[in-house]
């Protein structure tokens, strides 16, 4: 797959230059968009599956018969090699796209009769495209890209490409076993998910249309996006309730309370707070006033005096000549080997809370410290919040593990080509 990944990404038609260099900057303005915020992505991380959310799905509970065999014959050197069934030239049906996925508008080059098609791979038959690969990177991954020298991004985007599309394909075969064991065995269900799915879909596309007001997209390439947009929150909506509804209910099975207190009796060495403290540092400054180290110290001393006397601490604090007036003084660091200056650690660890410590001199001048709170830490108690982590902890191991088998049982009896020749 790695070393035929630019049979993936075809030459513009005259032009000579990879037809992902050239969708890859529009696609991060408008994934830019979704990820901001003003849509919120389906994901299809383990995350989705360490909640008590029940499935909508629970109709795929239930394994169905495989939906197509792994097709292989012999051939001279005596390899298995895959047979793979010739497909449409487009996804067909108004549940996948109608037509192809995108249009002049993106620059895709044109034939005689349409547009040309970019197909990264069939799967049982059906079409992944390159564009819809595209689409899924995040601008987290552009950032990653563009910390590389322009004349290793492209071979970088090549890699992140292949492995996008096998997360896709992953995708891909979970919405095709759901629908297929839906279709057959519960239509109504299907139809209630997928009306789920163009909810959300129409109230994140109401966002980004909002956002997209003034900017100067044209309307044909918009709705080229909308379409490839409304594909992929279909897919990843059944996708992430067939894997919920498949792996969900074995997370609950390993996963109960004795495991969660068993992990927490044999991870005590996790579960310690570290003693730490919370404290004010004001530093005064030599100045014309009290020009002298000595001078400076009693000028210090009479604010402590007057402190204790008074108690009012916003008047001793306003003497702080340092940056950290503006963060109510607060002190820097809070466990042992972390405080700044170091100096004064030692004392702040024998002091009360609320107690001002001894003066600490600087040549700079000098440091009035006091304690806001002292925590000595130790164990933490085995409570709702404790018992909640490690339950998420210990889910998501499992999920991880599902999660492969499922894909590796779906991917053992499907037909996948992942190098269409053009």
């Amino acid at each position: 797959m790695r070393g035929n990944m630019r049979k993936l990404i075809p030459e513009s038609a005259g032009r000579g230059k990879p037809l992902i260099l050239r969708l890859f900057a529009l696609f991060a303005l408008f994934t830019a968009i979704f990820f901001s915020g003003c849509v919120s992505g389906i994901s299809s991380s383990m995350a989705v599956l360490v909640g008590p959310d029940a499935s909508l799905a629970d109709d795929l509970k239930q394994e169905g018969s495989p939906r197509l065999a792994r097709l292989q014959s012999s051939d001279n050197d005596g390899k298995a090699k895959k047979e793979i069934p010739s497909g449409p030239p487009l996804p067909p049906g108004p549940g996948d796209l109608a037509g192809p996925p995108m249009g002049s508008g993106l620059g895709l080059p044109q034939v005689a009769n349409g547009y040309r098609v970019n197909v990264a791979a069939w799967v049982n038959g059906k079409p992944l495209f390159v564009e819809e690969i595209l689409f899924q990177m995040s601008p987290q991954v552009m950032k990653e890209i563009a910390k590389y020298s322009p004349a290793d991004q492209a071979e970088k985007k090549r890699e992140i490409v292949a492995k996008q599309l096998e997360h896709v394909i992953d995708q891909e075969l979970m919405y095709q076993d759901a629908v297929h064991k839906l279709e057959q065995g519960n239509p109504k269900t299907l139809e209630k998910i997928r009306k789920m799915a163009r909810d959300e879909f129409n109230k994140q596309m109401a966002r980004v249309k909002e956002n997209l007001k003034d900017a100067k997209i044209e309307k044909e390439q918009m709705r080229e996006l909308t379409k490839l947009l409304q594909r992929k929150t279909d897919r990843e909506f059944i996708a992430t309730e067939y894997m919920k509804s498949r792996i969900y209910p074995n997370i609950l099975r390993q996963i109960g309370p004795n495991e969660v207190r068993n992990y927490y009796q044999k991870h005590q060495i996790d579960f310690q707070k570290q003693e730490s403290v919370k404290w004010q540092d004001v530093f005064i400054a030599l100045k014309p006033e009290h020009p002298t180290i000595a001078d400076t110290k009693q000028f210090a001393e009479s604010l402590i005096a007057q402190y204790r006397s008074d108690g009012d601490l916003k008047r001793l604090l306003a003497h702080n000549d340092a940056d950290n007036k503006d963060r109510d003084s607060e002190g820097l660091g809070s466990r042992r080997g972390a405080i700044q200056p170091i100096e004064v650690e030692e004392h702040l660890f024998k002091l009360r809370d609320g107690e001002v410590g001894p003066i600490v001199e600087f040549s700079e001048g000098v440091h009035i410290i006091r304690l806001v709170k002292h925590d000595m830490g130790g164990p933490i108690p085995f409570n709702e919040t404790v018992q909640k982590q490690i339950q998420n902890k210990l889910r998501g191991e499992v999920a991880e593990l599902e999660y492969k088998h499922l894909v590796r049982e779906l991917r053992a009896r499907a037909v996948i080509d992942e190098h269409p020749e053009p």
